[in-house]
């Protein structure tokens, strides 16, 4: 019975990944993302109007260059999530949300697949396991800092029978404070590994 429970979960997951599908990605030559459809999520998922959402939009293309009294920091953790298999090596692109306080207001936003991440997470590992995953960004980075950021290689343990934990600490090559990386998992896998994750801020088109 807990067999059938999570191949169904697995088939559903493969076929709801939509825009989480990891190798649909390109971390080099990734054409940004949609003004329009990230207007759209802002108007269905937040309390702001049209002129505030604008106004978003517009400081979110300037993230490249801003000045330190313009950043705005990260809220917590980024957020991804979708269908993973990796034998020994695992290397993937994966689109995570990141959330932040839109500047002028008390309103927290999640912008889906704001940050790609170029991801390698292979070791002494098996896994076929739809996941989601958190990865815990340091107090106070702003949305411009972790544009390049680059963490790893760290370590991390990998324990899933039906149900499992990934659980990797990444120490900083090029920033400050390091990173911590867990998913929750429905699969089947285990092992070590020794993960790297560089994030690159997407374009807004």
């Amino acid at each position: 019975m807990i067999f059938r429970l999570a191949l169904s979960a697995l088939l559903l997951g493969c076929l709801s990944l939509g825009s989480a599908t990891a190798w649909a990605l390109d971390f080099d030559k990734d054409a940004g993302m949609s003004r329009e459809v990230l207007v759209e999520s802002l108007k269905k998922n937040t309390r702001l109007n049209q002129e505030q959402i604008d106004q978003l939009v517009v400081t979110l293309q300037n993230q490249f260059n801003v000045q330190p009294g313009d950043k705005i920091p990260i809220k917590g953790y980024l957020y991804a999530h979708g269908m993973n298999v990796g034998l020994f090596v695992d290397h993937d692109v994966w689109a995570f949300d990141a959330a932040f306080l839109v500047p002028g207001t008390d309103e927290v936003v999640r912008v889906p697949g704001l940050y790609l991440c170029d991801f390698k997470n292979g070791g002494l590992k098996f896994e076929v396991a739809y996941k989601w995953m958190f990865s815990f960004i340091p107090s106070g980075v702003s949305l411009s800092e972790l544009n390049g950021a680059v963490y790893g290689r760290g370590v991390g343990v990998v324990a899933e029978a039906f149900l499992g934990l990934e659980g990797s600490w990444l120490p900083a090559q090029n920033r400050v404070n390091d990173l911590f990386h867990v998913a929750v998992k429905l699969g089947f896998g285990g092992g070590i590994v020794f993960p790297k994750m560089e994030f690159k801020l997407r374009s807004i088109q």
